[in-house]
């Protein structure tokens, strides 16, 4: 997925192993990164950014971020 939507960048064998060991990672992530990076600043877009965002996006649906909740939370 990372050469079909980010052919242009050149990812480390760590950058890659981190992304492998998010097990929840699926195309439409891919798909959707590859989509707001579009509107970004090219001087801002690197394979660290990329496997960051990928990471973060697999944390948030699994739980592991803490730091953007959504919905309605009862104290």
């Amino acid at each position: 997925m990372l050469e079909q939507y980010f052919a242009s960048y050149n990812f480390s064998d760590e950058e890659i192993c981190r992304l492998e060991r998010k097990e929840s990672v699926t195309p439409g992530d891919f798909g959707a990164l590859a989509n707001r990076m579009r509107f970004m600043d090219s001087t801002e877009l690197s394979p660290a950014y990329i496997t960051e965002e990928l990471c973060k996006m697999q944390d948030e649906k699994t739980g592991e971020s803490t730091k953007r909740k959504i919905g309605f939370y009862a104290d």
